[in-house]
């Protein structure tokens, strides 16, 4: 009998720490699933706030390289006027060269003619000036009058000839110039082109994101919209008597999500966490990890299985007594409209669709339609 009775003992105790190494286990496994759950929830918000860091850095990235866009175009359009000034004083310069080179070529014929005619009569010259001459000094006075002449042309050669390249010179200094700035307005209009380009395409990123904040909107509108009408619905199927073949008499509902009971948003007014502005939050919202178990609150009848842009999929089951569930963003609806489920069977698994930003369970607790803080009913 001692033995019996000392052997059921030892049952027990076996049992119980069976059960105790179960809990153990169990519990290390949530607390697991909790720390992956918060490691996600920090990653999602360090890529949203880094998302609108980029976002600020680029609408200030295109105001900057705006600035130094006017900046570089008034440099540049200076630059142009002073060429057209350098292309006129060139022109102008032209013109000078031309005329001297004309007056150069008309002296140095004009030299070379009389040199070649006073080689060739150089004799007869000297002769016929000595016999016209009507006394000696005569004579050295007409040598000296040529010998002026001679020296006259050629000093007019000279000055001529300086003249040209003097020109020359200017011309050359002026095209120099010219081309120093040419190089340097090409190099600005290099620069100008490549801040162009990067606008452009700060622009198109800065057009990209705005167009997906605007289609998170038109979703969050939609959301709004999807829940008015779910309201409607839920109104209209407790008026009818075959919605449902329960009534909910009070009471705790259950923990919607079986692998946690972290809230990551809570029901009211938050800062969004997309739009980054305060906006009306109908219920809470429970980080839990992707294709996790999600739980009907109470026993009811599911009146809506659907999927839009907001909720993403969503079941919406009605509890009687004017109060319904609502379950959205989950990866797989499980129950269907027309189902009547009990309270915590399985009727869809935790997901991330619609708009959302990670794994996590949306629910709202309504009362005849009208959303309301689920934490007084859980």
């Amino acid at each position: 009998m001692k033995n019996s009775t000392f052997f059921r003992a030892g049952i027990i105790l076996f049992c119980l720490a069976f059960l105790m190494v179960g809990m153990v286990s169990h519990a290390d496994s949530l607390s697991d699933k909790q720390a992956a759950i918060e490691q996600e929830k920090e990653e999602i918000q360090e890529k949203l706030e880094n998302q609108q860091e980029i976002l600020e850095t680029n609408q200030n990235k295109i105001a900057a390289i705006e600035k130094e866009k006017d900046a570089r175009q008034s440099e540049i359009d200076k630059m142009e006027a002073d060429l057209e000034h350098i292309f006129e004083a060139i022109a102008q310069i032209d013109v000078t060269i031309a005329d001297a080179e004309r007056q150069y070529n008309e002296k140095l014929a004009l030299l070379k003619e009389r040199s070649l005619i006073m080689y060739q009569n150089a004799n007869y010259s000297k002769t016929q000036m000595f016999i016209q001459s009507e006394s000696l000094l005569d004579f050295l006075n007409r040598q000296s009058y040529y010998n002026a002449i001679l020296k006259s042309d050629m000093e007019l050669l000279e000055e001529v000839s300086a003249l040209k390249q003097e020109l020359e010179n200017k011309k050359r200094l002026q095209v120099e110039s010219k081309a120093n700035i040419e190089t340097l307005k090409a190099e600005k209009e290099a620069l100008l082109s490549n801040l162009e380009s990067e606008a452009a395409n700060l622009e198109n990123l800065s057009a990209s994101t705005k167009a997906l904040i605007a289609e998170l909107e038109k979703q969050e509108e939609e959301m709004r919209v999807e829940s008015d009408r779910i309201a409607a619905l839920i109104q209209s199927s407790s008026s009818s008597s075959s919605s449902s073949n329960v009534s909910y008499g009070g009471g705790p509902l259950l923990w919607p999500a079986a692998a946690s009971r972290y809230i990551s948003s809570y029901f009211g007014m938050r800062m969004h966490p997309i739009y980054h502005y305060m906006r009306m939050h109908n219920g809470i919202d429970i980080a839990a990890a992707g294709g996790t178990d999600i739980l009907a609150a109470e026993a009811g009848t599911v009146i809506v299985s659907s999927y839009n842009s907001g909720y993403g999929n969503y079941i919406v089951v009605d509890h009687g007594g004017g109060i319904s569930t609502l379950y959205a963003h989950a990866s797989r609806r499980i129950a269907g409209v027309g189902d009547h489920v009990s309270r915590g069977q399985v009727i869809a698994l935790v997901g991330t669709t619609g708009n959302s930003t990670g794994n996590h369970l949306h629910f709202e607790v309504r009362k005849n339609g009208n959303p309301v803080n689920p934490l007084n009913y859980l």
